[in-house]
């Protein structure tokens, strides 16, 4: 109540009393002094003296406000203290219903609510979007990978430096098979460019034809005359073209007439 009764006549922060404002704090009529100029005439004599009186007043009053507020505090929880959990008088009751109350319908809509609405949102964007596609989905066919055979640089090896002399190719190929010389030109890539080289077939095949013990068909020879430089002429097509059955020991057959 004293607390309450000063707040009537104290500025509420001591910044209320600098600037002069202590000598003219509650002045209604003018030339009246105010209380704290009272103070300081009955203190020392010295109306000067009104703001440091304001001070320590404004400071009292602070001090015991603050005092006031923990004890109200302390007499609370000394009241209701009560340690059985459904008791009327247990201080945790109302601090937990404050939070029930406030904290309770936000984690009830975030929790329940709002997850239920995404779920219906999605439901229905699915079946909207099902209802709008009703023409079928087709796919665009890929092109077919085409290496390019004509970027690709042959790597310099001491095989391929030597059989890229044709007089010794020759000498190497001859009375061979041609599944032999096939299989041989499967051992790298720089060996068939060598042994079968796609800028060269046409003139590189029936050389080759005149020492295999195996010859080449006919269409296989004209299909390399039309397309000289076609790289699609390769190991695998002059492989499918000979005998499976042909072996060294075999009959000979004749070489295609150019």
């Amino acid at each position: 109540m004293g607390v309450s009764m000063q707040a009537q006549f104290l500025p509420a922060t001591s910044d209320g009393c600098k600037g002069g404002q202590a000598v003219d704090w509650q002045v209604e009529i003018t030339g009246y002094p105010s209380i704290f100029t009272l103070a300081a005439t009955l203190d020392s004599k010295d109306a000067s003296k009104a703001e440091a009186i304001c001070k320590n007043l404004v400071g009292g009053w602070t001090i015991a406000t603050t005092v006031v507020f923990f004890q109200l505090l302390l007499a609370y929880i000394s009241v209701f203290f009560d340690e059985r959990e459904y008791s009327l008088l247990n201080p945790m009751r109302p601090a937990v219903w404050i939070l029930v109350i406030f904290v309770g319908p936000a984690l009830l809509v975030h929790d329940i609510i709002f997850p239920r609405i995404r779920l219906w949102l999605s439901y229905t964007k699915k079946v909207v979007a099902e209802l709008r596609s009703t023409k079928d989905l087709r796919i665009p066919s890929q092109t077919q990978f085409k290496p390019q055979y004509r970027n690709f640089e042959v790597p310099k090896t001491r095989l391929t430096n030597v059989l890229s002399i044709e007089h010794v190719l020759l000498n190497v190929v001859d009375y061979l098979h041609h599944e032999d010389v096939v299989n041989m030109s499967l051992a790298c890539r720089a060996v068939r460019e060598v042994v079968y080289p796609p800028n060269d077939l046409d003139y590189r095949v029936p050389k080759l034809t005149r020492h295999f013990d195996v010859g080449l068909p006919a269409d296989l020879m004209s299909q390399a005359a039309a397309s000289p430089s076609n790289p699609n002429v390769s190991t695998a097509t002059i492989k499918s073209a000979a005998p499976v059955n042909a072996t060294l020991s075999g009959p000979a057959y004749p070489a295609a007439a150019m």
